[in-house]
């Protein structure tokens, strides 16, 4: 923070920005080779390696830079900066509450894969969830869990798949009966 601006670097993993209004102070976030700026405005940034930086905002609008492409964006938007672009789509007002769940310590899930949902959980737990077959993986799962419970997910899972759960320690394994 200097007299002229408030700078972040977001290194890995997502953070919420409820950023007070100042012009005389532009407020920025570094992740990787995106930009995003906001005079005031609540948003979020997801910078997790191997994927594209995201943006979704909440109220007020952001500019959102990547190789000298700029995109302004309002609330109810996600922008996804990958390869040399910037791609903004309008998210629902509860599909933006679902996203934002890992702020009350939750993990939403809407047709997302159990590989995705195990990765999701590996940010928050280390019990990992092993996954024996690849058509298991690819299934898709939707509900809301608690982001620190990998074992109540695969249960979860478990019951509603007629999968195998089987629990040791630091991990949890699914696979076919």
């Amino acid at each position: 923070y200097t007299d002229t601006s408030r700078e972040i670097e977001l290194v890995n993993g997502e953070a919420l920005f409820d950023v007070a209004k100042n012009r005389a102070r532009p407020f920025t976030v570094e992740a990787g080779d995106t930009m995003i700026r906001a005079v005031g405005t609540s948003f979020t940034v997801r910078n997790i390696p191997g994927r594209p930086v995201e943006v979704l905002v909440r109220e007020g609008i952001v500019e959102v830079t990547r190789d000298g492409t700029v995109k302004r964006i309002t609330a109810n938007v996600r922008a996804v900066a990958a390869a040399q672009s910037v791609a903004i789509a309008a998210i629902a007002p509860e599909k933006l509450d679902r996203e934002l769940a890992w702020r009350d310590g939750r993990l939403a899930f809407e047709g997302e894969t159990l590989r995705e949902a195990a990765t999701q959980f590996a940010r928050y737990s280390d019990t990992r969830i092993i996954i024996t077959d690849p058509a298991i993986a690819n299934r898709t799962i939707a509900g809301l869990y608690v982001s620190t419970d990998p074992v109540g997910l695969a249960r979860a899972v478990g019951t509603a798949m007629d999968l195998k759960v089987t629990v040791t320690k630091g991990e949890v394994r699914l696979s076919h009966q």
